[in-house]
């Protein structure tokens, strides 16, 4: 008796489309958690990164006569930038300033992983010969107080870091914006901007616009920066965590700042006295 061996069947059409339909779907299932994982991982060596600058800045704090946070000196704006030479600032900047504070090169961590801004390689608008130098800035309200006692005296305090009584409400690196013209090119976030600009302008959707404009928040896609406290500690925070001011609570003419309500304001110094 012969036993003839089976004809091998294959895949039947439908049975194929079954099978690419399942991959497809785990697919679409599967990628956006990478995706969302690979998020959290660049934002957690971002945080790395910030917590190293705290450390670094802490040394020269020690080491300053003024116990104020190293200076800024790269241009937030063209008039700023104007008749100024891109070296020459560079030199002045923390960013070139502190390296000797630092075990590794500051430039080891002075990019975020998520940071895409194409002004690493090209100038804004305006503002010819200026590059991108670093993902991060100093709060200017800690780096460059001769400019901002100017405007708000009652905040002569903050030319002295270590005379702020609470460190770990303040915030005195974050993360620099992408694509915001000069702003992009700096080295110092624009706190007192931003400030002023969520003072004359409460309306929440125009925060929220002028805290995109002034922050790295466009960095990571949780819509969170990483910012560095006074303290050493870091926190990924969104805009309503870092600065929101509510509705005028009433105060005097002496002090208009009491009209606000500041506990969600941690780039100023007031939340810190």
């Amino acid at each position: 008796m012969r036993f003839e061996r089976p004809t091998p069947r294959g895949f039947t059409l439908i049975e194929l489309l079954v099978v690419i339909s399942i991959i497809s779907l785990l697919m679409g299932i599967l990628l956006p958690a990478l995706s969302n994982a690979r998020g959290v991982a660049r934002t957690v060596v971002c945080s790395s990164n910030v917590r190293q600058l705290g450390i670094g800045f802490e040394i020269a704090i020690e080491e300053r006569e003024g116990k104020r946070y190293p200076d800024d000196n790269l241009p937030g704006t063209p008039i700023e930038a104007a008749g100024r030479i891109p070296e020459i600032a560079f030199l002045g900047s923390w960013i070139s300033r502190t390296k000797r504070y630092f075990t590794a090169e500051p430039e080891r961590f002075a990019r975020c992983p998520s940071d895409d801004s194409p002004f690493w390689t090209q100038s804004p608008p305006g503002m010819s010969g200026w590059h991108r130098r670093a993902s991060y800035g100093v709060n200017r309200y800690l780096s460059r107080p001769e400019i901002e006692e100017l405007f708000e005296p009652q905040h002569n305090f903050m030319s002295n870091v270590q005379l702020i009584r609470n460190a770990s409400s303040m915030i005195g690196v974050g993360e620099l914006p992408q694509f915001s013209g000069g702003y992009s090119v700096a080295d110092y976030i624009n706190a007192p901007g931003l400030t002023a600009g969520i003072i004359d302008d409460p309306d929440a959707r125009q925060q929220e616009a002028l805290y995109d404009f002034y922050s790295g928040v466009l960095l990571h896609n949780n819509k969170a920066s990483n910012w560095l406290f006074l303290d050493g500690h870091v926190e990924t925070l969104g805009q309503m965590d870092v600065i929101f001011l509510n509705t005028p609570v009433g105060g005097t003419d002496d002090d208009p700042y009491d009209d606000l309500n500041w506990e969600s304001n941690k780039l100023h110094p007031y939340v810190a006295r």
